[in-house]
């Protein structure tokens, strides 16, 4: 941890022992040193965590990981790489985001990176209206709208991509 995270060299002894153990149990589990470090800089530089929140949030995505039969480091990891995408939501609705993205994954059989990819082609008017009207043909109606997929955010737009699929009689998958 002291050589992978910029946070935990600068934390008092009672925080890098509060992060060392919680490394230690990790391990356990299968989560790397360097997983596990990527959560500890994520959340204590974009939301100002302190051990004890650290510790509390990545073992809250250990244990849903689990539950839905991803395994803990797979978990952190796509955590990690997803943390600038959910700072802008705050870290409460941000982390519940996220497991809605995970789940949502999980659920259709592909990454998280790929599916936070389809929902990033709405961030602007025209990524938005090209896709929505690329997407309103393949399904045979119109379906979605681009102002809504515009101004929802990324498990609002997954969740419209998957309504319209319904009516049309589409899988998600």
């Amino acid at each position: 941890l002291a050589v992978q995270s910029k946070a935990f060299t600068k934390l008092g002894k009672a925080g890098r022992d509060a992060l060392t153990e919680q490394a230690l149990q990790f391990s356990r589990l299968g989560v790397s040193a360097d997983t596990f470090a990527g959560s500890i800089d994520g959340l204590n530089k974009i939301f100002g965590n302190t051990p004890d929140e650290i510790n509390k949030t990545t073992e809250e995505l250990s244990n849903f990981g689990r539950a839905m039969g991803v395994g803990p480091n797979k978990m952190l990891q796509d955590f990690n790489k997803q943390l600038p995408l959910l700072a802008r939501y705050g870290e409460k609705q941000g982390v519940e985001m996220f497991k809605k993205l995970a789940l949502t994954a999980k659920e259709a059989g592909v990454e998280m990176e790929d599916l936070v990819g389809i929902a990033k082609t709405f961030d602007t008017f025209e990524g938005a209206a090209d896709a929505a009207g690329k997407l309103n043909f393949m399904l045979g109606g119109p379906l979605l709208n681009s102002m809504d997929l515009l101004n929802a955010t990324e498990d609002e737009r997954i969740q419209m991509l998957k309504d319209s699929m319904a009516a049309s009689g589409k899988a998600f998958a």
